[in-house]
Order: structure tokens, then C-alpha cells, then sequence
């Protein structure tokens, strides 16, 4: 199965990681043609399974417990597989395994703010005086 991608919609960070977990890889995103603005393909695949870090930057999916990931310059789609403590707190809180990883897992992040355009055109009339 393929999925394509639009080049800048392929890793969109919502999230940082807020504790090292394990997950396995589901996939990764391979670009379609040879420009860096080609749209980029998943290709799903049984893959191996790795050890996320606190700190790192993610995309997390709609719907399970799926995350994309940059990793030795290739985006991955990995999978949260919680331990039995882990799913048994989610299974007694009431919640699926998405929320579970979220709340387990997952903190907020927001790329720092740019400046916006009236302060832009304020410098540039400021410094044109």
C-alpha cells in the first residue's frame, strides 16, 4: 500500500516527545522524483523497533498511537507499543490507545513565532527615515 505526501506536509511537528517510550516502525516516506518538492510516498513495511528519546520533535497521527519521526534523514512512521502496565492504565482509565499515548508520551510544541508583518513594515519605515 502507497500514500502520497505533499513535500511539506511530510514532517509537520505538533508534538515533542516527553519521555523516552519504544515503538516499532511501520513505514517510511520515500520521495516520488528526484526535486526536493516531489511528493513523498509511504511505504509500509514491518520494521524494526527503536527507542524514541525525550525531546524529539514528532508528528503525531490522527488515530492510533502513530507518530512520524525524523531519523538518520529519513521520515518514519513509527508505533507506540506501550508495556502491559502501560495499556492496563489506559484500559482502566477508559481510554484508547491514541489518548493513552498522548497523555503518556507526548507534550505540546509550537515552532517559535516569527515576526509578524506590521513589524516588519514598521522596521523597514524606520529605517528608511
Amino acid at each position: 500500500m502507497t500514500r502520497r505526501v505533499d513535500s511539506r506536509d511530510v514532517l509537520d511537528p505538533n508534538g515533542r516527545t516527553s519521555r523516552a517510550f519504544a515503538a516499532r516502525v511501520v513505514g517510511h516516506y520515500r520521495r516520488v522524483g528526484p526535486n526536493a518538492w516531489d511528493d513523498y510516498e509511504l511505504l509500509t513495511a514491518a520494521g524494526g523497533h527503536l527507542r524514541v528519546t525525550a525531546g524529539i520533535k514528532i508528528q503525531v497521527e490522527d488515530c492510533g498511537a502513530r507518530f512520524r519521526l525524523r531519523r538518520r534523514g529519513q521520515v518514519l512512521l513509527a508505533e507506540w507499543t506501550p508495556s502491559d502496565a502501560e495499556r492496563a492504565a489506559a484500559a482502566e482509565a477508559g481510554l484508547d490507545l491514541h489518548p493513552a499515548f498522548i497523555q503518556a508520551c507526548v507534550e505540546d510544541y509550537a515552532s517559535p513565532p516569527g515576526v509578524g508583518l506590521a513589524a516588519v513594515v514598521a522596521k523597514k519605515l524606520k529605517d528608511s527615515d
